[in-house]
């Protein structure tokens, strides 16, 4: 499913020529004149509009026709079967609504509306209809004016209803589905609200195929795209086409905006001619601002707080408070994966920055809508903070993959790295600074995702004026040796010391020990044996690591 869109202004009316008629008459309501027409052919269904009027005199016109128009002239103008053909050929390609024919002068028999010009004007699907004899140009033309009065007065009663409707809804004594069903029932649209992570949150009754279109992947990673953000970002309506078993789809798009952020995207089905649809867009736009909700700003102000709480003055205990104000629970949470997301800007101009902010809000309430809870996103010193409860190692990994999936997927554009605090810290505050590491790795080393816990060496690097990573690094290093009794751990770890410092030679080690070579080769295959690992010593940076670990054991 492809999708295309056009930018079009934010007043809607304003790209509506309205040279003679405001809102436009249907072809219906034009037949409603009995007295005045005689039907020669009216396609079915035809939902044109008539939206000026004009008198054709001379038969070289078409440089004037601008379209919209019914058309008045008379059969004395164009009295043979080819120019009535012409007549409606340059009439149906200029665009024009309908043409009604005075038969003239009656004394004339002669002048007819032919067989053939029917049928042409079958083949363009025009509309041609023959005035009463004793009617006036000047007679229809007030006629439409009359029409058109008729209908200012029903469009300004209808956004009377619409603003008593909306009235309601924000008194809520009306749920926001049955505003949009009862708008759409008086105005012929049909609307759709998405929420930031382009669910539908309300509609009114909609058409199967385009619920289907806006529940789509594809629609999603459409909105998604880098441009579509920017556009809706910036305050900008779009209307989207695409094309589904040769069966044309459009439908409008309007960001419905809280500050800088694009918290809900209105869709509306139909045409966008209607003559009240700005006002109408207007008066939906104002409700859902007003309708009583935190605003985003305090939302992300909170989040902040909370953030800077926690990972900058390390107090858990304000920061559960910050969080407890917009539903958040850190009381289990133990673990954190930090994202990194890589956007280029041309500059750093306020709409840049607008949609950078959008972006980051529309991924964090992506993040807490897939995972349903069970994790939760926020944003501090412009990286992506993730909070989780970690159940295993495995779990982590599972867990971050399907965050990279997820992410690549839905934002395509943007390039993601993730990094992961240690499966075994489970303070917060420590955890935060783990997976800061671990992104820096990922980002120097171009890797999607890296844990703290195979930063190996690099891990002592990551301390806040205590030894807790460093007895980190060297209890992670030396695990199998140290559940060993003490006299035992002692005698193998000075042995492995020994053996590293001389380069992995066995006599040199037994002789620095004071020992037969062979029990060098004992306590090392036993060491093999710990780390269940028959190639221990064939990796540099592990053989580095084993012997930094060991003299930071042994000098604790």
């Amino acid at each position: 499913m492809e999708f295309s869109y056009t930018v079009v202004d934010n007043k809607l009316t304003k790209t509506v020529d309205k040279t003679i008629l405001n809102y436009g008459i249907s072809i219906d309501k034009l037949l409603q004149l009995e007295s005045f027409f005689e039907v020669v052919y009216v396609p079915e269904n035809s939902k044109k509009l008539i939206k000026r009027v004009s008198v054709i005199e001379l038969r070289k016109f078409s440089s004037w026709i601008k379209g919209e128009e019914l058309a008045l002239t008379t059969v004395e103008n164009f009295p043979t079967k080819e120019l009535q053909l012409t007549l409606i050929k340059e009439l149906a390609t200029g665009g024009v609504t309908c043409l009604a024919f005075h038969p003239g002068n009656e004394s004339n028999k002669s002048w007819k509306i032919y067989k053939e010009t029917i049928d042409y004007a079958k083949r363009y699907e025009l509309p041609l209809l023959q005035l009463n004899a004793s009617c006036t140009y000047a007679e229809i033309i007030d006629l439409l004016y009359n029409i058109e009065i008729k209908e200012y007065k029903s469009q300004v009663s209808i956004l009377s209803n619409v603003n008593q409707l909306l009235f309601q809804y924000l008194s809520q004594t009306l749920t926001l589905d049955k505003l949009l069903r009862n708008i759409s029932e008086m105005t012929g649209l049909q609307f759709i609200i998405l929420d930031v992570n382009l669910n539908v949150t309300s509609s009114s009754r909609i058409e199967d195929s385009y619920i289907n279109i806006i529940n789509s992947n594809s629609f999603k990673k459409f909105m998604n795209d880098k441009k579509t953000i920017q556009l809706l970002t910036n305050g900008n309506s779009i209307i989207v086409d695409t094309v589904i078993e040769d069966t044309n789809f459009h439908f409008f798009v309007r960001p419905i905006k809280e500050n800088k952020y694009v918290k809900q995207v209105l869709v509306i089905i139909g045409s966008v001619d209607h003559p009240m649809i700005d006002k109408i867009i207007e008066s939906i736009e104002k409700a859902l601002n007003l309708k009583k909700e935190e605003s985003l700003e305090k939302i992300m102000s909170n989040i902040n707080k909370a953030n800077v709480e926690l990972f900058k003055n390390n107090n858990l205990k304000q920061a559960k408070l910050y969080y407890s104000k917009i539903g958040y629970k850190l009381e289990d949470k133990n673990a954190i994966i930090i994202m990194d997301i890589n956007t280029e800007m041309e500059n750093n101009s306020s709409m840049d920055l607008n949609y950078l902010d959008n972006i980051r809000f529309r991924i964090i309430n992506q993040i807490n809508h897939y995972f349903k809870g069970s994790i939760f996103a926020t944003w501090y010193n412009n990286n992506f903070v993730i909070f989780l409860t970690l159940k295993s190692k495995e779990h982590f990994e599972e867990i971050s993959y399907e965050l990279l999936n997820m992410m690549n997927f839905t934002f395509p554009f943007l390039q993601i790295n993730l990094g992961l605090s240690s499966s075994y810290t489970t303070e917060l505050y420590k955890a935060y600074n783990e997976a800061i590491s671990a992104v820096k790795s990922a980002n120097e080393l171009d890797k999607r995702i890296e844990y703290f816990d195979d930063l190996s060496f690099f891990q002592i690097i990551t301390d806040f004026g205590n030894n807790y990573y460093i007895k980190h690094f060297y209890s992670n290093e030396l695990e199998p040796l140290l559940s060993l009794e003490e006299e035992n751990k002692k005698e193998i770890m000075a042995t492995l010391a020994t053996f590293l410092d001389n380069n992995l030679n066995y006599k040199e080690t037994a002789d620095l020990l004071f020992v037969h070579p062979n029990t060098v080769r004992y306590r090392i295959r036993k060491v093999k044996e710990l780390y269940k690992n028959e190639h221990l010593f064939s990796d540099s940076e592990k053989r580095l690591n084993l012997s930094i670990a060991i003299k930071m054991y042994q000098y604790k």
